[in-house]
């Protein structure tokens, strides 16, 4: 909307003295250029010819002065729609023209929308009907004045419907004084999540407090150093109820600032974080059991190939940067092919599992590693164990299979299942590799079996 409106009646700027009262014309006003429907009523529009008959034939007398004295207020009533339209407000801030022809400048103060001087109240003398129009506009006033207190009203009753919205939520709003430490606030909330009355958390102590003994250093010390670097951070711990169980509770916090550019106060929300939590962990720990499946062998239970490689890794740069020994026993079942043809695959499969829970008793150490190297060959990693240690080991494998007397209709060797053994110790130079070393150890199990089986060979001096 323009700043300002000129309007003009069907006479022109100068068709309207000081004292003369606006003419009703139905249909059309020129304001800026532009033809524009007034919205007058029909009832204005019939008093209006009714005026202008009667004018003409100079008649006088009570029918001419009570149509004088109603008629503008009917024009200004009829007219206010269309200064509504505009977006307009008859406060009684605009006057009509004051002196001079042709002046229609409104009043009202810089910068507020003006209106059509026929669209509004306009104060005057308080006589005849600009006595009515002068109540009406005192009328607004009033209004006006109420309306404003009424905004106020309305501020306060958003607070309490934003309080109220708060409150109800899961989320539990605080605020902390950063020069005194004390709770100014914390929501109701608080007592039916963690049993805690509103009343009882005072100070930054009742918070501490009230937090797991393994999570109060950590979560503390980070709070407290983000809040005086004015750092919005956020925090995870665990928080003891009334009856003294633990709740999981992520603290959100906004540093609010004063106009020094000093830290004035904390504010943020608690949130119930423990079916997160506990789904978390459920996920934690369905991710470490198919870690484990993936590292376990599916039929004996022992680990598989994948975890001897990267075991066999890790312990040899251990045993490289220690100079520490670190021995292999590798064990091949005799004639199991054959054993397979005689008893069966499914008899084959438990002899299978039978020797490998054997293999776990035997190892010794607590990083030993038993493992299903392939097929019907098993593979034992002994960090830490020299060469004494590693043949003890393996002495004890052979002892332990033949103890399980399992039948065996096929083999050349003994009528129970034995097995053939291959063992190296090594203490890893730098040029030394721990493929190179398995592959040293595996030919001895092979010399093993070329040498009659149900036998050990041992890697001579622990090279390749």
């Amino acid at each position: 909307m323009p700043p300002h409106v000129a309007c003009a009646g069907p006479h022109g700027n100068d068709a309207l003295e000081q004292n003369e009262e606006p003419r009703a014309w139905p249909g059309l006003l020129q304001c800026d250029g532009a033809m524009r429907q007034t919205g007058a009523k029909p009832l204005v529009a019939f008093l209006s010819r009714f005026s202008a008959f009667f004018s003409f034939m100079d008649l006088t007398g009570f029918f001419f002065w009570s149509f004088f004295w109603f008629r503008p207020l009917l024009m200004c009533l009829s007219s206010a729609p269309v200064a509504l339209d505009r977006g307009c407000s008859p406060s009684g801030q605009y006057a009509r023209p004051g002196s001079g022809k042709g002046d229609r400048q409104p009043t009202g103060a810089p910068g507020r929308p003006t209106c059509p001087w026929y669209a509004l109240p306009c104060r005057r003398e308080p006589r005849g009907p600009a006595c009515i129009l002068d109540k009406i506009d005192v009328m607004n006033e009033s209004i006006r004045v109420k309306a404003g207190f009424g905004h106020v009203q309305d501020a306060l009753d958003d607070a309490d419907v934003y309080r109220t919205l708060l409150e109800s939520t899961k989320a539990i709003p605080w605020k902390i004084e950063w020069s005194s430490m004390r709770f100014a606030y914390i929501g109701p909330q608080i007592e039916a999540l963690l049993g805690w009355t509103q009343d009882s958390w005072r100070t930054v102590d009742d918070w501490a407090a009230r937090m797991h003994p393994d999570d109060r250093e950590r979560v503390v010390g980070f709070c407290v150093a983000q809040s005086q670097a004015g750092v919005d951070h956020e925090a995870d711990y665990r928080a003891m109820t009334s009856d003294g169980r633990y709740v999981w509770i992520r603290d959100v916090v906004h540093v609010v600032r004063g106009a020094d550019g000093d830290v004035d106060s904390l504010v943020g929300f608690m949130f119930d974080i423990s079916e997160r939590k506990r789904a978390e962990e459920e996920l934690l720990r369905l991710h470490r059991e198919l870690e484990q499946l993936s590292m376990t062998d599916g039929l004996t239970g022992i680990a598989n190939r994948r975890m001897f490689d990267m075991r066999l890794g890790t312990e040899w740069k251990d045993a490289r940067q220690g100079g520490k020994p670190l021995s292999l026993v590798i064990l091949d079942i005799d004639c199991f092919k054959q054993y397979n043809d005689a008893h069966g695959h499914v008899a084959g499969d438990e002899c299978l599992k039978r020797i490998a829970g054997m293999l776990r008793d035997a190892a010794r150490g607590p990083g030993d590693v038993v493992a299903r190297f392939g097929g019907e060959e098993f593979i034992l990693l002994l960090p830490d164990a020299d060469e004494a240690a590693a043949r003890a080991v393996a002495d004890d494998c052979v002892r332990g299979i033949a103890g399980l007397r399992i039948p065996h209709g096929g083999s050349v060797v003994s009528d129970v299942v034995t097995a053939s053994l291959g063992i190296g110790t090594a203490r890893p130079g730098a040029q030394d590799t721990a493929r190179d070393f398995l592959a040293a150890v595996d030919r001895r199990l092979y010399d093993a079996k070329a040498g009659g089986r149900h036998r050990i060979e041992v890697l001579a001096g622990g090279s390749p």
